[in-house]
Order: structure tokens, then sequence, then C-alpha cells
């Protein structure tokens, strides 16, 4: 039998000014009813997972900054050794009446990383500039178009990916690319980094695939 085991944050009505009192229910979750107060997922590579209850309390928790979905305060992040800081999701950033600056879902039923494309645009930029191979690639891109338009180091990142099997053969991603490490912290003022290193954060596939290109990125 396969079917799909809710792990959503709890509903807490005091969060829902919008329904009023007389209509305030919800259905029990499984977690809920089977005592469950807490649990831990983790992912293994080419092999099963770990789903544990009632785990033992973290030395470092984070609790969910999240109404409806389990959520962390963003932060930003930081790529490679040098752990150069991306520009945006600064705490600093934060208007009024803002609790932060960016959000971050840590969703179990997701494979892939999503995010707005203007930091995306941004974090690929940069993962380019830390990448020497990226780099020399952009230098001689922008040297055979005699700077007749600009190519923009967002383009060169995709462009190299995409054409992975020319230049893969005997690489350790781990060593050509750049860490990427995603600043956290919880409603409750704890604070984490999560580590990705290039092997979590590239998808590797054989097949033909359509890569969309990111917008804006060769101007003439």
């Amino acid at each position: 039998f396969e079917g799909i085991l809710g792990l959503g944050r709890p509903e807490f009505f005091e969060d829902r000014p919008d329904i009023p009192q007389d209509e305030m229910f919800g259905v029990p979750n499984f977690f809920e009813q089977a005592g469950v107060r807490r649990f831990s997922l983790c992912f293994n590579h080419q092999t099963d997972g770990v789903l544990g209850m009632n785990t033992k309390p973290h030395v470092n928790p984070l609790t969910s900054v999240g109404k409806m979905h389990w959520g962390l305060d963003f932060h930003g992040i930081s790529i490679g050794e040098e752990k150069l800081k991306l520009n945006f999701c600064n705490p600093n950033s934060k208007k009024a009446g803002m609790q932060t600056a960016c959000g971050l879902i840590p969703d179990s039923g997701t494979t892939l990383i999503s995010a707005s494309e203007k930091h995306l645009e941004i974090l690929y930029e940069s993962i380019c500039n830390s990448w020497p191979r990226c780099k020399e690639l952009q230098q001689e891109l922008m040297r055979e178009n005699d700077d007749q338009m600009e190519i923009f180091p967002a383009v060169t990142l995709q462009v190299l990916l995409q054409q992975c099997s020319d230049w893969m053969m005997g690489v350790d991603l781990n060593k050509e690319m750049p860490t990427l490490r995603f600043h956290v912290a919880g409603a409750n003022g704890n604070q984490e980094e999560l580590v990705l290193n290039p092997r979590s954060y590239v998808l590797l596939n054989s097949a033909q695939v359509e890569i969309p290109m990111v917008k804006k990125g060769i101007k003439g």
C-alpha cells in the first residue's frame, strides 16, 4: 500500500483571525492521533531514507516561523570557502511590519530548489564567478563576441552545465564547483548554516532535457 503521510504543520486557529469562532474545527493529523511530538527525516543517496518519531530533542532547535507550512527565517546564501555573502535576504533589509526579510520552506516532498528569478540570477552569477572553469569560459565568450553584445555569467553557467559531457569525464564536482551555505534561523532566534556541496545541488541527467534560459540573459 502506498499513500501520503501528512507531515504538515498543525493548524493553530489563533493564527487565523479570519475564521469565526463557531467554525473552528479540524481533522487531527496522524502525528496528533499517534501522540508523536517530534519527528525527523533523513534522505540517503541511492538507498532508503529514515523517518524517526519521538526522536530526542535537538541541541539547537529552529522553531517554525511559518503559519501554514514549516518555515524558517532565511538569511541568504554564501558561496565557496571564502563564504562570500550574496546580496539578498539580508535581515537588515526588513521593512516595517515584516517579521523576516525572506522565508525558506524545507519541503519533504520537493526534490528541487526553487526561488525567485531575481535571486536565482544573482546565485547563478555568483557561482560562475566563483568557479574558475565558468569564469574562464565567460572571458572567452566575451573575447569571441568582441564586446558586440553582453553575455551574463548566469547564462554562461547554464551553457556550461548543459554541455557537461564535454568536460566532466574524470572531474570531481565537489572539487570543481563552490559550496553553497544557506543561512537560516528559527522563530526562537536560533541560527544554523546548511551546507550543500556541488553534488547535492547539481542534477546530473544523461537524457535530453530542455533547460529554460534566464530571461534578460543576453542582450544586443
